[in-house]
């Protein structure tokens, strides 16, 4: 069942619609997205323009996810899972990423 939320980000508020089960990971994305932009202006300054400290973290976030793929399978192969990664926390990792990819796609903009 879907449900309508707001999320704010860099002080931004965005409507988004997510299935109940994803309400948690949206506000938890939102939490984690927020404190890693405060990190950043503290690195940056407080001046920094928001748009490039979005721009920086989503790059970021990228590489991570990038990374930790190529950490566990060099030459990545399709398997019977989706996707997911055969360890659990990385699956969990993987799935988190995933989740909050399809929320910022799903923001109404």
């Amino acid at each position: 069942m879907s449900k309508r939320i707001e999320i704010t980000i860099a002080g931004r508020v965005y409507p988004l619609q997510v299935e109940a089960s994803e309400v948690k990971v949206a506000i938890e994305a939102q939490e984690n997205i927020n404190k890693d932009l405060k990190a950043l202006q503290k690195s940056f300054g407080a001046s920094s323009d928001k748009q490039d400290l979005l721009s920086m973290l989503v790059f970021r976030y990228k590489v991570d996810a990038l990374d930790k793929k190529e950490e566990v399978s060099p030459n990545p192969q399709p398997s019977s899972n989706n996707g997911l990664l055969e360890n659990t926390q990385d699956a969990e990792k993987e799935h988190l990423i995933n989740k909050i990819d399809n929320l910022l796609s799903s923001i109404d903009m």
